[in-house]
């Protein structure tokens, strides 16, 4: 998957609503102006709703579809 910003992003972290044990590729990491980053899912965990958060925005609510 593939995010990014139009302004700074402090800590962003991904999670699956309502699951435990997802893995990401990485996880807290900070985004500048304009920088886009791919993570990949290892594992989803049967998760399909994904949040993106970051601890300077509100959270962003996407639907995954692996």
């Amino acid at each position: 998957m593939e995010i990014g910003t139009d302004a700074f992003a402090r800590q962003v972290t991904l999670e699956f609503t309502g699951v435990t044990g997802a893995v990401f590729e990485d996880n807290f990491f900070d985004l500048i102006p304009g920088q886009k980053r791919t993570i990949a899912v290892r594992n989803a965990a049967g998760g399909s709703a994904l949040t993106v958060r970051a601890l300077n925005s509100e959270p962003i609510r996407l639907v995954w579809k692996p």
